[in-house]
């Protein structure tokens, strides 16, 4: 009787652990991709508001585009403990007035995006938004971040959720 009733227990057991092993692979993956979604939406959340202010030092004077951010805001601006940050502002025939030659050119379209890219030899992420200067010729304004705190934010998620199961 024990032989057959290992058997039995031993069948039940991949009847049962295939497909919950198989479930919770699906699972995992889902959790990763979910954890990398709100990890981005939380940190282009920021970069937005740093591109908000950035355009808010854009300006036209005598028909030349202008950019005047001192130094030391810049450096504020810009600090980050865990990724490095960048930011481009182009006027709108799309020649860099101020900030990192080596952000790639914006998407066309005037409404803010965020979208992957390459900085330096390194995956970012970047905000963009078109912004005027009271009616005048619009300015691109992006930022772009290094991706360490949104792994870190998407790895947080994902043990936490990945866990208790």
């Amino acid at each position: 009787m024990s032989a057959g009733s290992t058997t039995l227990r031993s069948k039940l057991l991949r009847w049962l652990l295939i497909p919950l092993s198989l479930l919770f692979v699906v699972d995992a993956i889902g959790s990763y991709f979910l954890a990398r979604h709100l990890s981005n939406r939380v940190y282009d959340g920021e970069l937005m508001e740093i591109a908000r202010e950035l355009n808010l030092h854009a300006k036209v004077v005598n028909t030349v585009p202008t950019f005047d951010l001192e130094k030391d805001a810049e450096r504020t601006l810009l600090l980050d403990q865990y990724d490095d940050v960048y930011y481009a502002v182009r006027a709108a025939d799309g020649a860099l007035i101020a900030g990192d030659a080596e952000l790639p050119r914006g998407h066309a379209g005037a409404a803010p995006l965020a979208y992957d890219g390459q900085a330096h030899g390194e995956p970012v992420r970047i905000a963009q938004i078109r912004g005027t200067d009271h009616g005048s010729a619009p300015f691109t304004v992006q930022v772009a971040e290094t991706l360490v705190k949104r792994h870190m934010l998407a790895n947080e998620i994902l043990i936490g959720v990945i866990l208790p199961q």
